[in-house]
């Protein structure tokens, strides 16, 4: 979706509406606000920092620019352009305006800067009311009905801190260095080794369901991949170069390698099987390899239905307490976005759901793990990769986008509350 047509649009995103749109550094700022924010609230203050990530990232997919002078031009040009401004605009008032009441005081002073951008954009011409008031609705909707909603306390997980982290750690530079194809097939072995971890679903067939999937996913990839090459040596980041596929047989690639990279994710509701946490930052980076150097245009063809298995599966774990989970899933679908903003965030989220920091740290209320809801070192950075997730996504998938950002935003606005005791 993009918005309303106007003379000046060329059909592609521009290196400077990108990256030198003023709002995005205006909004720079907000970043502060988990840091400042209080306890209780500061998984509202993330929620505010994703509803204008998404919102500045709505102009400039829509609009070409965030710069108010020239969202002011664009708006002057047509009706549409101008409803179009308005709503967004409202959009990014309503996020951040001082609402629920009583408002936190520090997240609201660090607001003023996007807020003044957010007021230049529409001086002289005049705001689309009408519009703009919906947006300022809508904008500050996911807050308020977040603070009605149950709280979502911090829920146990398994402690996966024994599960051979060694294993992961070593599989993970090795795909970030060497790239050689065939090693994509040791991701699933640590969970096929024998003998048994705490943390590690107990009963065989569920400790060993997703990794084998994953596995045989994984070798049919290769021997297709291999096939066309010639070689089993191929550097997976010189494929494309080297071995191009055709259109069928990229699809064909695509499918076998997002099926290894969701069975390896195990994203809920697969994750009652088996919680396969650990490998996330290696399957990030995998996921964007193969969006990148494997099968481009077949990643791309299935991202939708890849992104609409991704975000529910990440708006209910959040919802239910389990951010690890939660992270995990969109950590992923940034690494499937193929471009380096959705891969630095991907794995800013990745890292942030298996840090030890996230287990056995502190005792918060009787639970034996600490999330970023509870560490403001911790919540800054994650606040900034949800935005730029839900921004990039955004260019290809603007239903999914909207959800995500819908949903993350109220169940991080909810009430901090006791921790919850399920397994």
């Amino acid at each position: 979706m993009t918005g309303p047509s106007c003379p000046r649009r060329a059909g592609t995103v521009t290196f400077r509406a990108v990256i030198l749109p003023a709002l995005t550094w205006l909004a720079l700022p907000l970043l502060l606000g988990p840091l400042l924010a209080s306890r209780s609230r500061r998984g509202e203050a993330i929620a505010r920092v994703v509803l204008a990530g998404f919102t500045v990232g709505a102009l400039v997919v829509g609009a070409e620019t965030a710069v108010p002078g020239e969202l002011a031009r664009y708006a002057a040009a047509t009706p549409g352009n101008a409803l179009f401004v308005s709503l967004t605009l409202g959009l990014l008032i309503g996020a951040l305006g001082p609402w629920p009441w009583p408002p936190d005081r520090w997240p609201q002073v660090v607001a003023l800067p996007v807020l003044a951008g957010a007021v230049a954009a529409m001086w002289g011409n005049g705001p689309h009311w009408s519009g703009l008031l919906l947006g300022a609705v809508l904008g500050a909707l996911p807050l308020v009905a977040g603070r009605t909603l149950p709280g979502g306390g911090v829920v146990r997980e398994p402690d996966l801190s024994e599960a051979a982290p060694g294993w992961w750690l070593a599989i993970t530079a090795a795909i970030a260095l060497a790239e050689p194809l065939v090693l994509i097939l040791l991701l699933p072995m640590p969970w096929l080794l024998p003998g048994r971890r705490r943390g590690w679903p107990t009963p065989v067939l569920r400790r060993l369901c997703m990794p084998l999937l994953a596995l045989a996913f994984g070798v049919a990839l290769v021997w297709l991949a291999v096939t066309v090459a010639g070689t089993p040596w191929i550097r997976l980041g010189d494929y494309i170069s080297a071995a191009p596929l055709s259109a069928g047989a990229e699809r064909l690639a695509a499918v076998l390698a997002l099926g290894m990279v969701v069975a390896l994710a195990a994203p809920w509701p697969l994750t009652p099987i088996a919680p396969l946490l650990l490998p996330v930052p290696a399957v990030v980076l995998l996921a964007h390899r193969f969006a990148t150097d494997l099968a481009p245009q077949g990643v791309a063809a299935w991202l939708p239905a890849v992104a609409m298995f991704l975000v529910p599966s990440a708006v209910m774990e959040a919802f239910r307490g389990r951010w690890a989970g939660a992270l995990g899933s969109i950590a992923v679908l940034g690494g499937l976005l193929g471009n380096a903003w959705g891969l630095v965030a991907g794995l800013v989220l990745a890292l942030v759901s298996v840090t030890p920091s996230l287990r056995r740290t502190a005792p918060v209320r009787g639970v034996d793990r600490v999330t970023f809801l509870t560490s403001p070192w911790l919540a800054a950075p994650v606040a900034g990769a949800l935005a730029v997730v839900v921004a990039a996504l955004l260019r290809s998938e603007v239903v999914l986008a909207t959800l995500l950002t819908a949903g993350l935003a109220t169940a991080l606005a909810r009430r901090a509350a006791p921790p919850v005791r399920t397994p």
